[in-house]
């Protein structure tokens, strides 16, 4: 994953990893929201300022439970994504749209960092 951003030009500055199963009932694993409190008091920022992207219900459950926004990419296990589930923000067929939602809220940001 870093070599192909690494193509683009983009880097990653950490990376947070739950190594726990299902069955462990742990605070770090989706949707719980270990990992992205720890995240945020590592990096200074604000959970509600951000946007969590994936496709499983855990991820939206995530953000939803962080307050940040939360997008659904239709591909992979977002093809299957249940009606039930909880509900994104925001629902893309890529993560080129992904990628534009967030620009776009950037730019609605008056220019403080998303």
């Amino acid at each position: 994953m870093e070599e192909l951003l690494a193509l683009d030009g983009a880097s990653i500055e950490a990376i947070y990893l739950c190594p726990h199963t299902p069955e462990d009932r742990c605070g770090c694993r989706k949707p719980e929201p270990g990992l992205a409190i720890r995240a945020a008091g590592d990096w200074a920022f604000d959970p509600k300022r951000c946007v969590v992207i994936g496709d499983k219900p855990c991820d939206i459950e995530l953000g939803l439970g962080i307050g940040a926004t939360s997008v659904l990419v239709t591909t992979g296990y977002g093809a299957a994504y249940p009606k039930d589930a909880p509900q994104p923000h925001f629902t893309v067929n890529g993560l080129e749209e992904a990628a534009a939602i967030v620009r776009r809220l950037d730019t609605d940001s008056e220019g403080e960092a998303v």
